[in-house]
Order: C-alpha cells, then sequence, then structure tokens
C-alpha cells in the first residue's frame, strides 16, 4: 500500500472538517509528530491501525480520536463537499499535466480549485469551502 505524499499530509493537517473524524475499515488517516512528521494508517475491520511506513499494527484508542485526521481520496472529497451541498460543475485537463475542478455551493458560491494532479485540484476545493466556512 502506497502512502500519501508529506506535501499533501500538510495540507490535509490544516482542513478542519477532516479532523472529525469517524472511522470505517479501509480508511486511511494520518497524525502528526512535532519532531518526525506524519504516520499514516489504514484502518482495519478489527478497529485496528496498520502503519502505512513501518508496517506495524496497534490497537484503536478512541481518547487519541482528535490526534488524527482523515486522508481522503478524490471520491472521499467529493462525498465530503457533497455533504455539504457543494457539486462539481466541471473537471478539465489539459493533456493530463494540470486540472482544474470548479464546484458550486447550493448557496451560489463557486469554487475553483486547480493542482498537478485531479486530487490536488478536488483538494484545493476542499481547502478553499473550509476557509470560507470560517470566515463566514
Amino acid at each position: 500500500m502506497i502512502h500519501t505524499a508529506r506535501l499533501l499530509l500538510d495540507r490535509y493537517a490544516t482542513i478542519s472538517c477532516l479532523r472529525d473524524i469517524r472511522c470505517t475499515p479501509g480508511m486511511r488517516i494520518a497524525r502528526g509528530f512535532a519532531d518526525i512528521g506524519y504516520e499514516e494508517f489504514c484502518m482495519l475491520p478489527n478497529s485496528t491501525l496498520l502503519s502505512l511506513y513501518l508496517g506495524t499494527s496497534k490497537p484503536w484508542q478512541d481518547d487519541e480520536r482528535s490526534h488524527f485526521f482523515y486522508v481522503p481520496d478524490v471520491e472521499g472529497i467529493l462525498q465530503l463537499l457533497a455533504a455539504e451541498g457543494v457539486y462539481v460543475d466541471t473537471i478539465q485537463s489539459d493533456e493530463g499535466r494540470d486540472y482544474q475542478c470548479t464546484m458550486t455551493h447550493e448557496d451560489g458560491s463557486a469554487l475553483c480549485g486547480l493542482g498537478d494532479t485531479l486530487l490536488e485540484a478536488c483538494l484545493h476545493c476542499l481547502e478553499l469551502f473550509d476557509e470560507q466556512k470560517h470566515v463566514s
């Protein structure tokens, strides 16, 4: 299983809605450590965390929940946004080099995410939405 790039984990860690997690099997989550950066895990069916870096497993401790954040894929990001009333209008790519994702909130506000990958463009929209929620 491939772990998520550190730069993406830096971005995920700052998005507040990714902190309020309810873990389900197969979900990827991570936590930050001041001295080593991040450790990413996959939640197994028996409430066990499998470290994607070390290959070790440990039981999920519910009292540690506040230290973790969700590491969604494109589908997970789109589901989070749809639950908030944000829907995809267009996804465009410049021959697979750059991606632009435009979305509209049910209140009429627009989001435009840019990225080198579809994941980064969708993540950019999520970041913009998260910022808007904290401003209003």
